[in-house]
């Protein structure tokens, strides 16, 4: 981390309430000022369960990278509020790219090991 010293602590009391145990405004660097320069944090860098379970189902089904950023983008609002970059959804979709072919590819050997068995004739190569 920055070893900045600002800090937000909040607890709960017996009652269920919340309150500010301790706040410290010092800031050791610049604040960001702008959504633009707020998504490039490593915090605005997540996707929540919903959405990633979102991502894989479009991806799934063939839907494109940017298909799939305007459907996550209207279930959201708008694009504005997206908590991830464009590249960050990329990662997650070369990712997830990746499992499904190493998950087609199992299929497939399974598949070719089911017909030699019923048919000892047929040969594969790999």
């Amino acid at each position: 981390m920055c070893g900045c010293p600002a800090c937000l602590h909040v607890l709960r009391n017996k009652d269920g309430k919340y309150y500010v145990k301790t706040f410290v405004s010092d800031h050791n660097h610049e604040l960001v000022k702008s959504l633009e320069e707020k998504r490039l944090l490593h915090s605005y860098q997540s996707i929540d369960q919903s959405t990633m379970e979102m991502v894989r189902y479009l991806r799934e089904n063939n839907v494109s990278l940017s298909k799939v950023r305007c459907v996550i983008g209207s279930m959201h609002g708008s694009m504005d509020n997206l908590t991830f970059s464009k590249k960050h959804l990329k990662i997650v979709c070369s990712s997830i790219a990746a499992e499904l072919l190493a998950h087609d590819i199992q299929k497939t050997l399974q598949s070719l090991m089911h017909m030699r068995d019923q048919d000892p004739n047929i040969t594969y190569s790999l």
